[in-house]
């Protein structure tokens, strides 16, 4: 527990020291560097990855050591202390509203790829939070459609069993004595 503390105290020395919130500066900077990358002139001062310390992970890094980071620290460094509980709200909300939705397989997928984002973010900063949506989500959308692909194919040819029946049960195993 006292690793993920420390990046706090620390956020909040750095802040008595005299550093600046970011406004959400660290929350926008993954969007800002992907787009920078794919369209022309989006920002000409763009800086280099491990100068640009609005990715905390890298401000860590230079400060002190790779030691992780914390969503608490994070939202206090963007927003200060009102940013700590408006920011764990969103993430309580996202959360909720994940887990509410219908128990389908392809609903229970995409679930399970928005949460692993989620809890790895427990011990770093949100920089690759982005990346690992959309990287999961396209690789679940593709297995989807691959299996939907293959269900209709097999369906077509007569060898898939239509919708309206349910699969046949499975046998018991039989009990040795």
């Amino acid at each position: 527990m006292g690793a993920s503390i420390r990046p706090v105290s620390l956020c909040v020395q750095w802040r008595a020291e005299g550093d600046e919130f970011l406004y959400g500066g660290s929350y926008w900077a993954p969007f800002d560097r992907a787009l920078g990358r794919v369209i022309p002139g989006w920002d000409t001062t763009r800086l280099l990855a491990e100068d640009d310390e609005r990715l905390l992970n890298i401000l860590m890094k230079k400060r002190i050591s790779g030691i992780g980071f914390s969503p608490v620290a994070e939202a206090y460094r963007n927003f200060g202390p009102v940013g700590v509980p408006l920011v764990m709200f969103l993430v309580g909300f996202i959360l909720g509203r994940i887990d509410r939705r219908p128990p389908t397989r392809h609903g229970m997928a995409l679930g399970g790829l928005m949460f692993f984002p989620l809890l790895y973010q427990v011990r770093n900063a949100f920089v690759p939070l982005p990346a690992q949506f959309i990287v999961g989500c396209a690789i679940a959308l593709l297995i989807i459609a691959i299996a939907q692909a293959s269900h209709f194919k097999r369906r077509k040819q007569g060898k898939g069993q239509p919708d309206s029946q349910e699969p046949p049960r499975e046998q018991p195993a039989p009990q040795l004595t």
